[in-house]
């Protein structure tokens, strides 16, 4: 006997509609983007990772910040000819630029750029000093790169 309001015999049911559901995600944040941002750097016989220059560095064999450079990075050279100074010279960033300063060394500071002739760097003089240049204090050779 068929019983009032349902299916036939034989046929199922029919499936209530269940509304669809919708996955809703946590709000993310954004990813940030990292931006490597060109910077100078020394390479330094001896010194195993580039030295990054913030804002300046001071080269010597015990190297004394200078005061009109007083939170200069101190970076000793290891020169057991003592061919540099004990505080040789100052690379500062200024601007986009990077620039070399003779902290009145004995034996002076040069820079060798690929494209151009070697400059000696007068003591006190600050010169400006091309990517890919090699600084010379004394017979030690710093090579200075951007990027």
């Amino acid at each position: 006997a068929a019983v009032a309001g349902a299916p036939p015999v034989g046929v199922a049911p029919p499936v209530a509609e269940v509304p669809p559901v919708i996955a809703v995600s946590p709000p993310t944040a954004p990813v940030p983007v990292v931006a490597t941002i060109p910077s100078w750097r020394l390479h330094i016989p001896g010194v195993s990772d580039p030295i990054e220059i913030a804002s300046a560095v001071v080269l010597g064999r015990n190297p004394t910040a200078p005061a009109d450079a007083a939170s200069a990075l101190a970076v000793s050279i290891h020169d057991p000819a003592k061919s540099v100074s004990k505080t040789h010279a100052i690379v500062q960033v200024s601007g986009t630029q990077l620039h070399v300063r003779d902290l009145d060394s004995t034996n002076g500071v040069w820079i060798r750029a690929a494209d151009a002739a070697a400059r000696r760097v007068a003591p006190g003089e600050s010169v400006a000093v091309p990517s890919g240049a090699d600084l010379e204090l004394g017979e030690f050779v710093v090579r200075v790169e951007f990027g």
